[in-house]
């Protein structure tokens, strides 16, 4: 158990045995989740863009984010270099297209540390640098009824 960090990871992502979710770190208390982990920023609170437009002033990085949307979580990883504030926008945009309200969205980490790792019949996609040390690993599976 570490303590809370006060600056830079703002969120806290928490698993529930059924669902996760998503919570300010000045909100979050003990006995909250079942589990859960320091993360952040958070790019998206209570269905908006929650990053400043000061973020388009710091390098670009490869993102890694969950998003907490009612009943569902979208989980994924940038191909390219950006920033978070354009990971929003772009977010944002794409659940609207598709139907899907997210009111949760939150940076897990940038750069080389991050990475997405996708199996599917026997192989796996593999999105940022292998070769660099990890602090955390989180793994999510299809649940089968």
């Amino acid at each position: 158990l570490s303590e809370l960090q006060p600056h830079g990871y703002t969120r806290i992502l928490g698993i529930r045995e059924t669902a996760l979710g998503v919570v300010a770190s000045r909100d979050f208390h003990r006995g909250m989740f079942d589990s859960a982990i320091q993360v952040g920023p958070g790019i998206v609170e209570r269905g908006e863009l929650d990053i400043s437009t000061a973020d388009l002033d710091r390098l670009k990085y490869f993102r890694t984010f969950v998003a907490t949307c009612g009943d569902r979580v979208l989980v994924g990883a940038s191909q390219i270099p950006m920033h978070l504030y354009h990971l929003g926008e772009q977010l944002l945009a794409f659940t609207s297209r598709i139907g899907m309200q997210c009111d949760e969205v939150v940076n897990l980490a940038g750069d080389r540390e991050a990475v997405l790792a996708l199996g599917s019949g026997g192989r796996i996609a593999y999105l940022g640098h292998p070769e660099t040390g990890k602090a955390a690993l989180l793994g999510f599976r299809r649940r089968t009824p």
